[in-house]
Formats: C-alpha cells, structure tokens, sequence
C-alpha cells in the first residue's frame, strides 16, 4: 500500500515540503521519505554540502600544495562525508512507497521567477561569464606554454565549463524573459 503525504513540493537538492510546511529528504530510487524535524535541518544543510566541500579542498589543496597530496585527501573527505550523511538518514524517520514528484528544471524555476529578478540574474551571469574571460586572459600571458602547468589547465579548463553553464544559463532565461513579452 502506498503511503500518502499531501503536498509535496520540490524544494530543491532532493529536499521536498509538504503542505504542513514539514521537511523531507527524498531518495526516488527507493521510493523513501525521510522526515527532517526542526532539529536535523541545519545538520541536512551541511550534507547537501557533501559534494561541494571535498571540491573545495581539492582545488585549494591542489593550488597552494600538490595534486598528488589533493586528490587523495578529496577522496577521503567525500567518502566520510558521504558516510556520515548515510548515517544520518538513518536516524530520520522514513515513510516507504511514496510517490515523489520530479524535481524542478532550471526552465521551470527560471519561470516561476519574478521578472526583476530574473533579468536581475541574468544581467549578472552575463556578467560573470565575461569577467571568468578576462581572468583567464590576464592570467594566460603566454599561450605557447599555457599547457605545461597543470594549474594554468585546470584554470582553462574550469572557466570554459562555468561559461558554457552560464551560456546555457543565459538562453533558458532569455528564453523565459521573450516568452513573457510575447504575452
């Protein structure tokens, strides 16, 4: 028998509310619910995290040290995060079978946004997407031997897949922004 919980909306990050304004973590594979009470919410703010921080480490590891020193250490720190974020799942309680809603897409979000804001954004990822090129350019002085430091790469690397983000970014809230107009 299915269990039923009225209201559920996507809130983003895997993380739903229903209409009693109660948190749940949702995990769709298993079809399952994990109630998060006012206590264990900042707790599920750090494990959205989980991901992000053994980025962080890895980039500022690898920058100011060693790479061979970063990418270990990164592994680890997502391994105990990722343990710990498991753990902490099983101290929620869990509702089985439920039927989960898709998440949001990014077009989805960008039209529920209000228009001041959503030209607001994208005025300022236009923006970031140029300043990410002029850092690369004033970075690079020399493209001869621009791939022979792996943190010259990794720069390269890093501001054409933030830019590409932020182009496709760009065209589903213009998008939006010309939709709107229209009617």
């Amino acid at each position: 028998m299915k269990s039923k919980i009225d209201g559920l909306k996507p809130m983003g990050g895997g993380v739903y509310e229903d209409s009693k304004d109660r948190m749940y973590v949702g995990d769709k594979k298993k079809k399952i619910l994990y109630a998060v009470d006012r206590n264990s919410q900042k707790k599920l703010y750090l494990y959205q995290q989980r991901y992000s921080i053994p980025l962080i480490i890895l980039v500022m590891v690898g920058f100011y040290f060693s790479w061979y020193a970063a990418v270990p250490l990164a592994l680890l720190a997502l391994a105990i995060f990722e343990y710990l974020y498991r753990r902490f799942l099983n101290t929620l309680t869990a509702y089985e079978n439920i039927d989960i809603p898709k998440n949001l897409s990014l077009r989805d979000k960008q039209e529920t946004t209000e228009t001041r804001k959503l030209i607001l954004v994208v005025c300022l990822s236009l923006l970031l997407g140029v300043l990410l090129i002029v850092n690369l350019l004033q970075t690079v002085t020399d493209w001869s031997t621009a791939f022979s430091d792996t943190n010259t790469i990794l720069l390269i690397l890093v501001t054409i897949v933030m830019d590409a983000y932020i182009i496709y970014f760009l065209f589903n809230g213009l998008s939006v922004l010309l939709e709107r107009k229209k009617s």
